[in-house]
């Protein structure tokens, strides 16, 4: 069976902007490493452990700068080249900064950690290095996802990969490509604070409970299953903070197919609502991924299926809580909240 491979980059900490830098982040290497736990589940990408390749930030000495990265995917390629010069699908994750450029709307500058307006061309082309890659043909399938800005700045050219092939590989032109940007060319992306007050970008926590189960369509996450989820779901929790967010999805698949199966199995349980609550309620797992938004005044009696463990159900409005544990105790069916 072809292996998957991920490449992960978190990037919090930037040259000061006392220096002509840019803000330390707070959410960017949470997001990395909540993409990682994902990634390297046996439930969701279960890519093997030294497949992946993460990236994240330090500010003494102040990193990743491009080497490390490329680094990171000559390393794949090499194992790649080890096992028969294939693979099935890779991830490539960035968290950080971003700037949009002028010559191209679909271009983002990925900006690494030493970026700033004396060093504006610091950043990686998500273009070129998106399309460079491809031009390996080692995979079937790539996801790109870059959660930063894309607001643009003058006289910003960011660069390419330092790695190349001499000549296209023979299956360059059949990689299916999922293609995700946190928000629109020229627009901002925002970090919210988590309910256990965690700093993370608005559109990774989408896309994580996405990929958990909120995307899934009879057990089943498709790529149109999760573009149509990002897309409905980050305005709406930037808009919860105050902000306005719209994600751009694209992909070459074609027809919805399959990205993670999600496991159905558990207890069967009613969720009841009390006559006076009508307002959203989020269900939360025990790690306080949210797997699902549940308009109470919609109905007052919902059925869920759902692993052991710990649940949570909290009022959008009114921030009233309760914990859950599955089994019910005494074989109760009912959860009342």
């Amino acid at each position: 069976m072809k292996e998957d491979f991920a490449i992960l980059i978190g990037i919090n900490d930037y040259t000061s902007p006392t220096q002509k830098g840019l803000r330390t982040l707070g959410g960017a290497v949470n997001d990395a490493n909540k993409l990682e736990k994902w990634v390297a589940s046996a439930t969701g990408g279960n890519v093997p452990a030294p497949n992946i390749k993460k990236i994240i930030s330090s500010s003494m000495p102040l990193k990743p700068l491009q080497d490390e990265i490329d680094d990171a995917f000559l390393e794949i390629e090499a194992t790649i080249q080890a096992q028969g010069g294939t693979a099935r699908r890779l991830y490539f994750y960035f968290a950080g900064h971003g700037l949009g450029t002028l010559d191209s709307t679909t271009n983002t500058a990925l900006c690494l950690a030493n970026w700033s307006e004396s060093r504006r061309q610091s950043a990686l082309s998500s273009e070129e290095y998106k399309d460079g890659i491809k031009q390996y043909g080692y995979f079937e399938e790539i996801f790109f996802i870059a959660d930063c800005c894309r607001n643009t700045k003058i006289n910003i050219k960011p660069k390419a990969p330092t790695f190349s092939i001499p000549v296209p590989g023979q299956a360059a032109g059949q990689t299916k490509m999922f293609v995700a940007y946190a928000t629109q060319y020229q627009d901002q992306s925002y970090e919210v604070e988590s309910i256990d007050s965690e700093m993370r970008g608005a559109f990774t926590t989408v896309l994580i409970e996405g990929l958990n189960g909120a995307a899934a369509n009879n057990g089943l996450v498709g790529v149109d299953d999760l573009r149509d989820f990002l897309i409905k779901a980050t305005p709406e929790l930037a808009q919860k903070q105050g902000y306005k967010q719209i994600p751009e999805i694209s992909h070459t698949y074609s027809n919805n197919a399959t990205l993670v199966e999600v496991q159905l199995v558990g207890n069967n349980l009613n969720i009841i609502f009390g006559a006076t609550r009508n307002n959203p309620v989020e269900l939360f797992d025990g790690d306080l991924n949210l797997i699902e938004t549940i308009d109470s005044s919609q109905s007052k009696r919902v059925s869920r299926q759902l692993g052991k463990g710990l649940y949570q159900l909290r009022d959008t409005l009114t921030d009233e809580t309760s914990f859950f544990q599955v089994p019910l105790s005494q074989n109760k069916k009912d959860v009342t909240f």
